[in-house]
């Protein structure tokens, strides 16, 4: 039996006074649910009047057939997705085999598998090496089956900048995502995250905001708002939405990095202690935490973070982040150390890096011609130093 959803399209005017201008129902079948936009669009253009580029008439007569189960159990990993902790994420990779086993013709689930890395990647979950092998197979499936899907870009765009560090790629490869689908609140908030990293900090606002009036609710989007509050250097706004983001998602290491980071600036100890910690749970480094504590009780904040950082300068340096030591050695106000592992998080090909630019406990050491020279290296479109 073929399910139907029922959708009402009233257009309203509110001035002078409210007036129904025009309205119909639809009955559209579950398999044509991701044409009902274009269907939408083309009866409301004719019913006003509206006249349509060419461009514009050809990609709303293009039409998708999708398997109501594989769309399903594709919305699931994207959900999953937005979680971010390693669990979740593995979760949507699941989801999106799971709609590839259903509809092995089903575009959007080619180009999240390929994005999942990407993920993964960025979250410190795997190196590159493990992640490169899995791009672009499953993104060159994807456009084979769909070159003009949006996913296909996004999921591309998301490679292109924190793996590849191609900014002006990566770019290119986010506005076609949004040209193709302007109303995507995860393309939209990416991409402001993208612009955030080079530097243009009211390019990002605008992209962020519309991100937020498109999905106001989203975790994902929330959580990226977090982290671009933090480098615009609006640390107590970060502060409160990060706070009630944690809450809900305790594991969630973007929205701890938020709160370090922002805390780190306000001169807030002992929740920037609370942070730290918290960190270092999510990165198994629990041995450590008693060190940082009794430092900072018996001492100062540099005490507790230099110590710290010297505890952990003695395991397996594959298991440590770059970022944590940098972050942690900025803070115990050691600018050789800090260096050393921004010089270590770029030679590693590290996820932070395209956040380099604007991470706020690197201020201090802005002139310095290490992290310039770092800076340089990485083509910024807008270098910060």
């Amino acid at each position: 039996m073929n399910e139907l959803i029922k959708v009402n399209v009233s257009l309203i005017s509110a001035f002078p006074e409210e007036l129904q201008l025009w309205s119909k129902d639809y009955s559209v079948s579950m398999t044509q649910l991701l044409n009902v936009y274009s269907t939408i669009t083309q009866n409301l253009a004719e019913e006003i009047d509206l006249p349509l580029t060419q461009k514009e008439r050809f990609k709303l007569e293009q039409k998708s057939i999708v398997n109501p189960a594989a769309y399903e159990a594709y919305l699931k990993g994207k959900y999953n997705m937005g979680l971010l902790t390693q669990e979740s994420i593995m979760a949507a990779q699941g989801y999106f085999e799971k709609a590839i086993e259903i509809d092995p013709k089903f575009a959007p689930s080619y180009a999240a598998l390929g994005g999942i890395w990407g993920f993964l990647k960025q979250m410190n979950f795997v190196t590159s090496d493990q992640a490169a092998p899995h791009f672009a197979p499953n993104i060159e499936k994807a456009k084979s089956l769909d070159p003009n899907l949006a996913e296909v870009y996004y999921w591309d765009a998301i490679k292109l900048v924190w793996t590849d560090y191609n900014w002006d790629a990566g770019e290119i490869a986010f506005i076609k995502a949004i040209e193709l689908n302007p109303n995507s609140s995860e393309t939209r908030g990416l991409y402001s995250n993208f612009l955030l990293g080079q530097n243009r900090i009211e390019d990002a606002r605008i992209e962020m905001d519309v991100a937020l009036e498109l999905d106001p609710k989203n975790p994902f989007i929330l959580t990226l708002n977090s982290i671009n509050l933090v480098m615009e250097g609006n640390y107590e706004a970060c502060i409160k939405l990060a706070n009630k983001l944690q809450e809900m998602s305790p594991s969630n290491p973007l929205i701890n990095l938020s709160l370090f980071l922002a805390y780190s600036q306000v001169n807030d100890h002992d929740n920037l202690i609370k942070q730290a910690i918290i960190w270092l749970k999510l990165e198994n480094h629990q041995d450590v935490i008693p060190i940082m504590e009794k430092a900072y009780k018996e001492h100062d904040i540099k005490a507790a973070f230099l110590k710290t950082c010297q505890a952990l300068e003695t395991k397996d340096p594959s298991k440590l982040m770059a970022q944590t030591m940098f972050n942690f050695y900025a803070i115990s106000g050691n600018a050789d150390k800090t260096l050393d592992w921004v010089e270590k998080s770029y030679i590693r090909n590290d996820p932070d890096i395209p956040a380099i630019n604007l991470v706020p406990t690197l201020n201090p050491y802005r002139d310095n011609p290490r992290l310039i020279e770092i800076i340089k290296r990485l083509n910024f479109q807008n270098p910060n130093f």
